[in-house]
């Protein structure tokens, strides 16, 4: 049995009706063409009635790119989700994903935190009082503080910071949320900096972006490629010109910190609002093995031997 409709037809019209970021849902839109495209160029395979043999070959096709594992899955999964809609919507009477599996994630760290010596050397390389100094001071320090991605740091907006009572507090849109719905408490030492830079903004009040390009006298709000760039030219200041670092990793920082510092792991959790528990793990697996390295139990051990054989020589 054929498609009901055209399937470039039945994309859009399941793209229609997901809700989300546009950028995740044009995502979702490249990622499905791509498997299209790859389908009508073949002789074997059609289009307007697509097999699993054709997702199985596409899905091989991937692998032996060696793709990573994480890319491999973000395109099996939009399809999966994709066909999952068509069934139920009754535009094809077979599921060409079932029963495959998608590759088993891996939740280590795509990047690495930052080491505690050059967290706070970048810190401490923001030295003059203009506004560009005190933006890109205020946005580092509120990441690395606060854990927050690169699109949550570009979204924030003067009215998001509230106060109650002695307690100030920030609203955040997360990734691929639709609305701020995280409320998380900030300390002074995150605020501070913000107010700092907001004195060279004589516009500041609702609706109005909390950072902004200076670019130009340009008073648009930033964007995520520029945290990026910004980000990454003040690692390499400090020598930190590595592929393992980017403007990420401060948000890991800010977890293998917390946990560091004591935190469990559905605290640090909360503060990253990670869905998956599994991910936060990984900060307390991290610490962990940093204990194995420093030889801890090593020194408990022989401490608690050297104290029996006091007692038994007594």
């Amino acid at each position: 049995m054929e498609l009901r409709k055209p399937i470039k037809v039945l994309l859009e019209e399941y793209l229609s009706e997901l809700s989300g970021e546009l950028s995740t849902i044009d995502q979702y839109r490249k990622t499905i063409l791509l498997f299209i495209l790859w389908i009508s160029k073949r002789e074997d395979f059609k289009a307007s009635e697509p097999t699993r043999a054709s997702f199985c070959f596409f899905y091989q096709e991937l692998k032996n790119k060696g793709l990573s594992v994480r890319t491999i899955d973000n395109y099996t999964t939009a399809i999966r989700m994709f066909f999952k809609w068509l069934i139920e919507n009754e535009y094809y009477d077979k599921n060409i994903t079932e029963g495959t599996k998608a590759l088993r994630k891996s939740y280590d760290f795509i990047k690495a935190p930052l080491p505690e010596d050059k967290a706070m050397m970048l810190l401490q390389s923001f030295k003059d009082e203009s506004a560009i100094e005190l933006r890109d001071f205020a946005i580092v320090n509120t990441m690395l503080r606060l854990g927050l991605r690169r699109i949550e740091i570009t979204r924030l907006n003067y009215e998001d910071f509230t106060r109650a009572g002695s307690q100030w507090y920030i609203r955040i849109q997360g990734k691929g949320h639709s609305e701020k719905d995280a409320e998380l408490p900030i300390t002074t030492r995150i605020l501070k900096p913000i107010q700092q830079y907001w004195k060279h903004r004589p516009d500041m009040g609702p609706g109005i972006p909390a950072f902004i390009s200076h670019a130009n006298c340009s008073s648009k709000r930033i964007t995520p490629h520029f945290v990026s760039v910004m980000v990454k030219a003040r690692f390499r200041a400090i020598g930190l010109d590595d592929k393992l670092f980017s403007s990420h990793s401060l948000r890991h920082s800010a977890a293998y910190y917390a946990t560091k510092a004591g935190s469990s792991s559905f605290e640090v959790q909360q503060m990253m609002r990670h869905k998956d528990g599994r991910a936060t793990e990984q900060y307390k697996k991290a610490f962990n093995q940093e204990r194995i390295k420093d030889g801890t139990s090593i020194f408990y051990l022989d401490n608690y031997l050297k104290k029996c054989q006091e007692r038994c020589g007594k």
